[in-house]
This record gives C-alpha cells, sequence and structure tokens, in this order.
C-alpha cells in the first residue's frame, strides 16, 4: 500500500503548525533511528494501532520500509447464521521459534 498523490495522508495539515502531518514528527526519536542505523541496527516499527495504515507512510516519514512495521491487522468472521458479521483487530506477531516478524503477506487472502 503506496500513498497514492490523492490520499488524504499527503495533504492533509495540522491546524495549529500549519504542516503536513507527515512531517511532524519527534525529532529525538528521528535521531535515534538514524543513530541506530547507522551503528547497524536494523529498526522496527512497532505499532498498536493499523500496520496497513503506518505501513504507508513509514519508510517516507521514518525511513523505515513497510516489511518492519509490526502491529494489528483487521479480521473479519462471516455468519451465514447470525445478521451481523463481526470485525477485531488481529495480531501479527513474531513466530515462537524466531525472531523475525511474520510476513506482512503472511495473513492476505
Amino acid at each position: 500500500m503506496n500513498l497514492e498523490p490523492s490520499c488524504p495522508m499527503r495533504s492533509a495539515k495540522d491546524g495549529r503548525w500549519k504542516r503536513p502531518y507527515t512531517e511532524l514528527t519527534y525529532q529525538p526519536m528521528q535521531e535515534v533511528l538514524s543513530y541506530l542505523r547507522a551503528n547497524g541496527f536494523k529498526t522496527y516499527i512497532v505499532t498498536g494501532g493499523g500496520q496497513d495504515f503506518v505501513r504507508t507512510y513509514s519508510e517516507r516519514v521514518y525511513g523505515i520500509p513497510p516489511e518492519q512495521v509490526v502491529g494489528t491487522a483487521g479480521g473479519t468472521m462471516y455468519s451465514t447464521t447470525r445478521t451481523a458479521n463481526r470485525s477485531w483487530p488481529r495480531s501479527r506477531s513474531c513466530s515462537s521459534t524466531t525472531t523475525t516478524p511474520a510476513s506482512p503477506r503472511a495473513f492476505t487472502s
């Protein structure tokens, strides 16, 4: 998922600062990320929110490629016996035998 030119995230601006939200990041965090990468560390974003949303801007804003964003993704359960369907967050966790996060495409159908 990439930020399309018409995507609201690309042009949405903060009311107070009058700057795009993607430019309003915490500078000390940016400096730590740069320091860690300069010293051979691989950096990730772990989010409790929607990973698919964060992946749309993580590389451009934080220098972290989409495959290094770990978080939750929505799941949907459909029922033929109920009138309502339910959605819930679905975790993308690490395997119990490895420290590598699950592939971003692991749960896509």
